[in-house]
């Protein structure tokens, strides 16, 4: 048995994103959303608004403290050292579709709430090169060649599972509704995911 490498997405995954930059926006906008309403996996349809200005609030809330506080997904950090105590061969990488500009604030939050626990933070941004053009998720994987991938994202989960890489999807409330094909396994909490992880022997 070798390389269980595991790739873990950050927001929604090992970050709770979603919380802070919701209630970051009830602040600045006067809305009263909860975490719960997130629906679907676009903020901006729980906002209101288009692509373009959901970036741009975004990148509003990137500067922001409400940003720079996000607390890790509740359990997460229990959860990444029993991936990692599995065995020798079981690795994680964290794998995140945030921007190249977010790269030393994204490093610094994982530095101080899971410190020494990830071998690569990759962006995947950065990872398509050619003035910010992003790799597919799945394009990464494929080659770090990874075993399995964690995701908030059902699209992102399926689409791994589509060329063979184990999928785990992590129950949130914007993923929920979401059917998913034999073989992309669903963890209701963090303290599923190891187990589902070692249901993998093949």
């Amino acid at each position: 048995m070798q390389n269980r490498l595991w790739m873990l997405d950050c927001d929604g995954v090992t970050s709770d994103f979603q919380d802070a930059a919701i209630k970051w926006h009830n602040m600045s906008y006067g809305t009263k959303h909860r975490r719960e309403d997130i629906t679907q996996f676009s903020l901006g349809k729980l906002w209101g608004c288009d692509q373009g200005e959901e970036l741009r609030r975004l990148d509003e809330f990137y500067q922001t403290d409400h940003f720079d506080n996000i607390l890790p997904i509740s359990g997460a950090l229990r959860g990444v050292d029993s991936i990692r105590l599995l065995g020798e061969y079981y690795r994680v990488m964290t794998l995140t579709a945030r921007p190249e500009n977010l790269r030393i604030k994204t490093n610094q939050w994982f530095q101080r709430h899971f410190p020494n626990r990830f071998e690569k933070i990759i962006l995947s941004e950065a990872y398509g090169g050619n003035g910010g053009t992003h790799a597919s998720k799945v394009e990464i994987c494929l080659k770090e060649r990874a075993y399995g991938i964690i995701e908030d994202s059902s699209v992102n989960a399926i689409a791994a599972h589509n060329v063979g890489i184990r999928s785990i999807v992590l129950d949130q409330p914007w993923n929920r509704r979401d059917e998913l094909p034999g073989g992309v396994l669903r963890a209701r909490e963090w303290e599923e995911v190891p187990e589902l992880i070692a249901k993998y022997r093949d």
